[in-house]
């Protein structure tokens, strides 16, 4: 058994409500790359890097364009939406708790370095966190577990002493493949579809992290 030395925060569905601004700024761009995406694929898709999915959509249509040019552009128009954004529901409330019980937090996110940095920025959060881990800073994206082992890391904990809190079904599964405790909750997906999770809670309330203990 473990005690919880860490959490791991994704940051879009988690931290923050940007999904539906990703949803239109993918849209928006892969229309203009003439490479339409539909709805399965932008449920399917979350939590995966933009590169990724340019990739995806580019060898599904055949279009020989760079992935990397639209993922830049996808971000830019994504960044333009964000106006009004505010951390969700308990964020503040639990960051503040850990930081008093001294656990390590970390954000591990598939977003590009400029958006993290922006939502960083915007909320002024950013000092809450002893590391940050973005998509950029890995080769494969979520469900490849390799963003949360690479925070536990940058963190200095043993993944077996840490916890993950997603929103999306590729976050839970990379969580899952890394052996690491996955809070999953439903402000992306339907409690159906994180069932792989460890818990499953509609709120971050919810989740006694200080007084929690890890079997393994």
């Amino acid at each position: 058994m473990y005690m919880v030395k860490a959490v791991i925060f994704d940051m879009d569905g988690v931290i923050v409500d940007t999904e539906k601004y990703h949803e239109m700024a993918y849209r928006r761009v892969s229309d203009i790359a003439g490479s339409k995406i539909n709805d399965k694929e932008v449920v399917k898709l979350k939590g995966v890097t933009a590169v990724e999915i340019f990739q995806y959509l580019f060898k599904k249509h055949n279009i020989k364009k760079n992935p990397k040019k639209y993922a830049l552009i996808k971000d830019n128009v994504y960044r333009s939406f964000l106006k009004n954004i505010r951390p969700l529901p308990g964020v503040l409330n639990l960051l503040k708790r850990l930081k008093k019980k001294k656990i390590k937090i970390a954000l591990a996110s598939s977003g590009s370095r400029l958006n993290v940095q922006f939502i960083l920025k915007k909320l002024k959060i950013k000092t809450y966190f002893d590391a940050v881990v973005n998509g950029e800073q890995v080769k494969k994206g979520k469900p490849n577990p390799e963003i949360f082992l690479k925070a536990a890391k940058e963190l200095k904990v043993n993944p077996k002493e840490c916890i993950v809190i997603e929103d999306a079904v590729n976050g839970v599964k990379a969580a899952k493949k890394a052996n690491i405790y996955c809070a999953a909750i439903t402000t992306t997906f339907p409690r159906s579809k994180l069932k792989d999770a460890d818990i499953i809670i509609d709120k971050l309330s919810e989740l006694d992290i200080e007084n929690l203990i890890l079997n393994k």
